[in-house]
């Protein structure tokens, strides 16, 4: 029987014991097409609300201790970068497939999944991506999280480019350095930047006007 409370899943508000007694019940059994069916559905039939309240609850059960523990417990370290992966990622890009394996130099990020189709994966809209944004807005990270993402990214992004990269680089630099717009109010050229920064509505022609 499925039980839910208010739209949301009762596993929400399950003990850890009852749920180790269920896990126990349905140990070996397949699920049948509709369960599947159910399963994915359940989230897609919400109504915007119900979103927001099972997305508050989720929240709330992934800062529980035990659920931590556990999800930590399920981690993996590289052999090759030293990093603490989770199960999904480290068989995708660690391990054999890590890029700091010698012999894996060349290999592509995307190389692990390639061929690989994901019918059921939804493409978030403009609207899912600023609500991202915003939940990070105001947050402080901790020294100790400001530190794991300073050493993961020590030794990547830094192979030597060639002579002709340089050259094609600063080419691209001047071209964009030429392109120059007019202050309304001043009636000088500057780059876009300065323009975006410094001129039209920011103008001091334009504050002496009003």
């Amino acid at each position: 029987m499925n039980i839910a409370v208010n739209g949301l899943s009762a596993a929400l508000f399950l003990t850890q014991k009852h749920k180790n007694k269920i896990s126990i019940a349905h140990k070996g059994k397949k699920r049948s097409k509709q369960h599947i069916d159910n399963m994915k559905n359940f989230y897609a039939n919400m109504t915007e609300d119900e979103k927001l309240v099972y997305s508050e609850k989720c929240k709330i059960v992934a800062l529980r201790p035990d659920v931590k523990e556990k999800r930590n417990k399920a981690k993996k370290v590289c052999i090759y970068c030293n990093t603490l992966i989770d199960p999904g990622n480290y068989e995708k890009f660690h391990g054999d497939n890590c890029k700091l394996k010698p012999g894996n130099e060349d290999i592509k990020f995307s190389a692990p999944t390639k061929g690989m189709k994901f019918p059921n994966r939804k493409k978030v809209c403009e609207q899912g991506i600023i609500n991202m944004r915003n939940g990070q807005l105001g947050k402080k990270q901790t020294e100790e999280h400001k530190n794991n993402i300073r050493n993961s990214m020590l030794g990547k992004n830094k192979i030597p480019r060639t002579e002709e990269q340089k050259i094609n680089s600063s080419i691209k630099m001047k071209d964009k350095m030429k392109i120059k717009e007019l202050c309304p109010y001043c009636n000088n050229y500057f780059n876009k930047s300065h323009i975006i920064q410094w001129h039209g509505n920011k103008c001091k022609q334009y504050k002496d006007k009003t």
